[in-house]
Order: C-alpha cells, then sequence, then structure tokens
C-alpha cells in the first residue's frame, strides 16, 4: 500500500495526514473484523467440543426408530454390510470406563441396568478378542428373533468355535467402530441370518428393544478359556419376523456357517428349558443345552419382558 500511494504522488502534508488517518481507520476496522472472526471461531471449537465429550461416552448416534423408518432407509441403514470404506472396522470394538462424575464408580452387578450417557466414557478402540482378553467394557446385542405364531429361533454353535461349542443361543451381536445400537442389531440379523431376513423384517416385521435400559452383563470365563472376561453393556431386542417358522426356513433364512444347526420353539417351553438348565446348574453345577448360567439368567430377563408385552396386548 505504501507503494501504491506513493506512486499517486501525495506530496503535501494535509493529504498525507489524511491518508495516514484513514490507513489507521482502516487498520482498527480490520483488526475488529478479526477480533470477532476469532470470538466466533473460540465459540463453535467450545460447541463442538461439548458435543464430543457428550456423545463420546455413547459411542455411538441413534438411527430412527423403526416406525419412522422406511423398507429402504431400514435396509440401508447406516451400512448394514458393515462395510463403510478403509476395511477392517469389523476388527474395531469401542471400550469404556466409567465416568468418574457418573452414578457408577465400580463394577456393577450382572444384568444392572445401566445409561452409557451417564455412567460410561469413551476408552478408545481395541479389537474384540483384546477387550474380552482385558475384561474392558464394551457393547452389543442379543436378539430374540420369533415367528408369526411366537416360535423362538434358536441356533446351536458350530463345534469348531473357541467359546461354548455346541452349545444353544440366540442371534448375538457386538457393537463394532461407528455403529448405533440399530446398526449392529441389522447388521446381526443379516450375518446369523442373511439378507433375505433382514429384507423380510422390513417388509413384513417389526422390532423393538425389551428394556429401557441396557444391562450390564458380567462373565468370568475362568482359566479353561484362557482368563476371557465378558463385560459388555446389552441391548435386549425383539424381533418378530411376521412370517411363520416353515417359511422362514424354507425361502428366507441363509444362516451363517457358524451356525451347526437351528430350530424353532413355542416361548413357554423355550422358557423351561432355560429354567431348567439353570436348575442344573444349582444341583450338579452342568448344563443340558446353553453354555453358562449367565447366558440362562440373561434370556430370562427377555422371557420376562416378551411375556409383559403380550399381557399388554
Amino acid at each position: 500500500m505504501m507503494l501504491f500511494f506513493a506512486s499517486k504522488g501525495f506530496s503535501r502534508s494535509r493529504a498525507a495526514a489524511s491518508s495516514s488517518s484513514g490507513i489507521k481507520s482502516t487498520h482498527i476496522r480490520k483488526m475488529n473484523f478479526v477480533l470477532t472472526l476469532g470470538s466466533i471461531a473460540l465459540s463453535v471449537v467450545a460447541l463442538v467440543s461439548f458435543a464430543a465429550s457428550a456423545f463420546g461416552r455413547l459411542g455411538v448416534v441413534e438411527a430412527p426408530p423403526a416406525a419412522d423408518m422406511s423398507s429402504s432407509q431400514l435396509l440401508r441403514g447406516s451400512d448394514v454390510s458393515g462395510d463403510q470404506g478403509g476395511g477392517g472396522r469389523e476388527e474395531d470394538v469401542q471400550f469404556f470406563d466409567f465416568a468418574p462424575d457418573g452414578t457408577l464408580t465400580e463394577q456393577p452387578p450382572h444384568l444392572t441396568p445401566i445409561d452409557p450417557i451417564v455412567s460410561l466414557r469413551s476408552g478408545g478402540f481395541t479389537s474384540l478378542d483384546s477387550a474380552h482378553r482385558k475384561g474392558l467394557i464394551h457393547t452389543g446385542s442379543w436378539i430374540f428373533v420369533i415367528d408369526s405364531s411366537d416360535k423362538l429361533l434358536l441356533l446351536r454353535r458350530g463345534p469348531d468355535l473357541v467359546t461354548c461349542p455346541l452349545s444353544w443361543s440366540m442371534v448375538g451381536e457386538h457393537t463394532y467402530r461407528d455403529e448405533s445400537k440399530n446398526d449392529t442389531l441389522m447388521r446381526g440379523i443379516e450375518e446369523e441370518l442373511g439378507g433375505k431376513t433382514l429384507k423380510a423384517l422390513a417388509d413384513t416385521g417389526s422390532y423393538t428393544e425389551l428394556t429401557d435400559l441396557p444391562l450390564f452383563y458380567f462373565r468370568d470365563y475362568g482359566p479353561e478359556r484362557e482368563g476371557r472376561i465378558d463385560r459388555q453393556v446389552t441391548h435386549l431386542w425383539l424381533v418378530e419376523l411376521g412370517v411363520s417358522a416353515d417359511e422362514a426356513d424354507d425361502e428366507i433364512f441363509q444362516l451363517d456357517e457358524e451356525v451347526y444347526e437351528h430350530k424353532w420353539m413355542p416361548l413357554d417351553e423355550a422358557e423351561k428349558w432355560v429354567q431348567d438348565d439353570m436348575t442344573a446348574v444349582k444341583e450338579d453345577g452342568k448344563l443340558g443345552g446353553f453354555c453358562h448360567d449367565t447366558i440362562g439368567s440373561l434370556m430370562q430377563v427377555g422371557f420376562d419382558r416378551i411375556r409383559a408385552i403380550r399381557e399388554k396386548l
């Protein structure tokens, strides 16, 4: 700017004084503008930091409820295939610590309802194997899948699986990086039962979370399982396919290769089977079909909640 004004030949003192005053005024306006921008930027940074802290404890962003989603949205979700680019997302789970200012400061009893937003803070990401070996708190879902006549789907684990081979269970999934609980639910259905099952759920079925808050699931597998410890904040789901068991078996299901076999049982019979197994544990320490009594106790919560829902209809 000095070169610009010099080239115009302003040599008289009055013009110089006017020019100097104009420059100072311009500089002041620019400084005020910069300071205003700086204040706005600091406000934005503070807002983003607050939001990141709040969501960091939960680690997820919820998908809209089923009632607000079309079939295409339900199938698409946040990417039910689990492949969101970059690869390897399935190997990462978010783990948590108890928030120092939350309602919990130490491990709660098995099946305690827990509010992740209030009670937990994110500790970062690790592999699922590491989470189990180190006993880190992570999240997941257990899913009661029933047909149009209230028969429960039970899956038998393959003989070559490290944990609980040949035991009976239900559809279950861990929550991976960047997934909401709804994403985990949809991916679990697709991976365990096939893409056609996911489409049937969107077309004719429904789903609902069985508890107001997820449950803190705890299991110490002991030295026979390399000291693995499962500390999982567990969402319990009821998935109603809206089709018969026969139709699901013949036309829809594409079961995961780790599923050794499956069967359908009326809810009351399945509940009695679980209860008999729980009794067997107390009497002689042996189970007749399920891996251990902590799974049985989790399933019992689901049976109780489904019964309460049915009684309100």
